[in-house]
């Protein structure tokens, strides 16, 4: 089974794969805590792969952030920028989370006490430690997820962006004869 809904849809198809005994593979986005829990729950009957971006382009930005944040070091300030199309009903999106994931996980840091959602009113001056993560709503462009690393004279910034949904080209994992 092959799940490119909407998280309300998959932990009833989690549980209709484990009662058959079939794989499945998610790539929706925007479950809570309890309906990931729920889903993981499958993983003792049945294989799940689950990512929040099957892209290759973005599972490039995946490994590059990890290497970036891993040179860079905490002296760099971070923040994640992300912008979707008006229809787009999670925020942040999986591809957001999860380069935040990744960049609490290389600084040794738990997401839920570093991440900032957006800032307003009196919050304080930035610190050292949080992860900024902003989401941005609207028109029709496709995704464009923007991520930067700065430090007093420099900044360095990755940009993954998608003009279309079409699916992706699959690559098989092992050749034909193989």
């Amino acid at each position: 089974m092959v799940d490119f809904s909407f998280h309300d849809a998959t932990a009833p198809l989690a549980k209709l794969c484990a009662k058959h005994s079939k794989a499945l593979v998610i790539g929706t986005t925007g479950h809570n805590e309890s309906e990931k829990e729920t889903i993981l729950s499958y993983t003792k009957s049945v294989p799940v792969v689950w990512a929040s971006n099957y892209s290759t382009g973005v599972n490039t930005l995946f490994w590059l952030v990890r290497k970036a944040s891993e040179a860079l070091g905490p002296s760099f300030d971070i923040e994640i920028i992300e912008m979707h199309h008006r229809l787009k009903k999670d925020a942040p999106s999986g591809t957001a989370a999860t380069l935040a994931e990744i960049l609490a996980d290389t600084r040794k840091q738990q997401l839920a006490e570093v991440v900032r959602h957006g800032r307003e009113g009196i919050v304080g001056a930035r610190t050292p430690t949080e992860i900024g993560m902003h989401s941005i709503r609207g028109a029709m462009w496709w995704a464009i997820t923007r991520l930067f690393f700065a430090n007093n004279g420099e900044r360095l910034e990755l940009t993954h962006k998608a003009s279309s949904a079409r699916p992706l080209r699959m690559v098989p994992c092992m050749p034909p004869n193989g």
